[in-house]
């Protein structure tokens, strides 16, 4: 029995450099658990400033040392009883110990909510409280989400009486759980060496952050890969055909894009009917449903909320044009690049394109490429993304790991039939995945060091802003600001949206600056406006008179993180907080920060 098809049996036939890679493993899980400050030191030295705090560094690497612990001495104790019982061949040791360390991790960023997904939050909150799909209470409905499944997965979790953010989270790990299930299904009936691809998509910073975010991005992601596990299942059997169709159904009710996939799917099937000399036009089918529930958002829309799309898309996708697939300087290869980079796939890349040039027709891997190729070109046609950690790109972690699984495999397969013994390539792909994945663990840290607008501290500039209102005795002030889901999920306070995604005019003109300056200090007149230069300059905020003469600068907050580029108050409610006259008008300056 040769060392590769060892890998498929019991492990008392394993190889001797597998031995030594579990003893190394264990060693190496040994000294973190002894000296995790030590350990986590040297690891981070070139990613935090210095004298940076390593809690969550101490924590993630104990979190990821101890469940690699229990793995390898569980491995040993069924080591000794295999020849017994006969259990589990290695490739399922390779999933549990892959679920192991992705729930670690996952447990690691159990403390971070995104801002974004405390806006899906609300939705569901006021849904399932009967309000309707409204913001703010007494205004009208708004799509201010992205994510409508999500939302009603959540609005069903409330009127169950389950808390909505530890829903979210528990919903997000399972989803993410789920998906390196559907992953392993996908690779098990491939080499061994494609099995690699387990670690690659259970370890990866974008996925861990963004699966564990509160947002739907782990339950896209499981849609993804079961449509690439169903896709080529579907010319042969019925039953995986009519799962694909609501797996696509699903898709086009979980993100705008979402119809995006049926449509490639269809593609894809038609093309491979026709390149078999078939009639290709049935294929087309798989389409049909989710059109047609595409259509009745939109009618759903057009009736409740007056727009055809969600408000979102007014709001920051409007600009979106595939045209930008054409332009290799648009911002949306440079963040697909940047990605590349950041998910450690540059060394992987060469392997992709070696599974995609060798790929079956009608093959996981083939399925795979269609399924990357079109989330990538959402990616560039909406210009990417600014949230760290490629929050686009998370959904395809589990896709773009299978090919460079696949690929790896196919290079093995390649040296074995040149003579190299079987295991020495196998080491070389165990090191190389090792390179891919040991710096998502400096990614998840530097992450954790400075996270992309956690709800807990917009929550806390709406509680601040909240408790001057109280001050003013405002039994419902209105803040002008432009992160919405703190500050309407955790502080209720009554939120003018000023970055558009939650308030339909401003979506739909923050274009036309006088429509602006009259909607905001005629019409709505908040009491409180905090922002930074982006959204202020975007619409002008500075340059409007009222603004200059209305409102005026706020006294520095009690904390550095309440300090913004705008801060102020209106000029008659500034002497009923802090009791003395509001400074002059000609005092306040284009720009309130206090510690740039």
């Amino acid at each position: 029995m040769n060392a590769l098809s060892s890998l498929r049996d019991p492990l008392p036939a394993a190889p001797r450099w597998l031995l030594a890679a579990i003893g190394g493993a264990g060693l190496a899980a040994l000294v973190v658990v002894l000296a995790p400050t030590a350990v986590a030191r040297r690891l981070t030295v070139s990613t935090l400033p210095a004298g940076a705090d390593l809690t969550y560094a101490r924590d993630l690497l104990r979190y990821l040392a101890i469940a690699a612990a229990v793995m390898l001495v569980v491995l040993a104790a069924w080591w000794r009883l295999a020849p017994r019982f006969r259990m589990l061949d290695l490739g399922r040791w390779v999933l549990a110990a892959t679920l192991a360390v992705y729930v670690a991790a996952a447990l690691s960023m159990w403390w971070y909510v995104d801002d974004d997904a405390g806006i899906s939050f609300t939705f569901a909150r006021n849904l399932a409280d009967g309000h309707g799909l409204i913001f703010n209470p007494g205004e009208p409905p708004v799509e201010g989400y992205s994510n409508p499944l999500w939302v009603a997965l959540l609005a069903g979790a409330r009127l169950a009486h389950l808390d909505i953010i530890l829903t979210a989270k528990v919903l997000g790990l399972a989803c993410g759980v789920l998906g390196l299930l559907v992953l392993w299904r996908a690779v098990r009936a491939l080499h061994p060496v494609a099995w690699l691809a387990l670690p690659l998509a259970g370890l990866n910073a974008a996925a861990v952050v963004w699966t564990n975010s509160g947002l739907e991005n782990a339950l896209h992601a499981l849609l993804l890969i079961a449509t690439v596990v169903l896709l080529p299942a579907a010319e042969q059997r019925s039953r995986a055909r009519v799962a694909l169709i609501i797996v696509l159904c699903m898709l086009t009710v979980s993100r705008p894009e979402g119809l995006m996939f049926a449509l490639a799917a269809a593609t894809y099937l038609a093309v491979r009917a026709w390149r078999r000399h078939q009639r290709w036009w049935p294929a087309l089918g798989v389409a049909v449903l989710p059109l047609l529930v595409f259509a009745g958002m939109v009618i759903f829309r057009l009736t409740y909320f007056g727009d055809p799309l969600p408000n979102t898309f007014y709001a920051k996708a409007s600009s979106s044009n595939p045209l930008r697939l054409l332009n290799p300087n648009s911002g949306g290869w440079a963040y697909v690049a940047e990605a590349v980079s950041g998910c450690g796939w540059t060394l992987g890349l060469l392997p992709i394109l070696i599974a995609l040039a060798a790929a079956g027709r009608g093959t996981v891997v083939s399925s795979a490429g269609v399924v990357v190729a079109a989330q990538l070109f959402f990616v560039v046609t909406v210009g990417g993304d600014w949230m760290k950690e490629f929050r686009f790109i998370a959904p395809i972690v589990p896709a773009v790991s299978l090919l460079i699984g696949a690929g790896l495999a196919r290079i093995v397969e390649l040296l074995q039939r040149a003579g190299l013994a079987a295991w020495r390539p196998g080491v070389a792909c165990g090191v190389l995945t090792s390179l891919i994945v040991y710096p998502q663990v400096q990614r998840l840290i530097a992450f954790a060091h400075d996270p992309t607008t956690p709800l807990t501290t917009v929550a806390a500039i709406g509680d601040y802003f909240k408790d001057l209102g109280a001050k003013a005795g405002l039994e419902d002030p209105l803040l002008l600001h432009h992160d919405a889901g703190g500050t309407s999920f955790l502080s209720r306070i009554h939120l003018l949206d000023l970055a558009g995604l939650c308030d339909r005019t401003i979506a739909h003109g923050w274009r036309d600056h006088e429509a602006m300056r009259r909607y905001i200090f005629e019409e709505r007149r908040p009491d409180f406006i905090y922002s930074g230069p982006h959204f202020a300059q975007r619409i002008g905020l500075e340059e409007f008179p009222d603004f200059q003469r209305d409102y005026v600068p706020l006294p520095p907050a009690p904390t550095p993180e309440l300090d913004g580029y705008i801060r102020r108050v209106r000029r008659d409610l500034y002497p009923r907080i802090f009791g003395r006259p509001a400074p002059p008008a000609e005092l306040g300056a284009p720009s309130d920060a206090t510690n740039e």
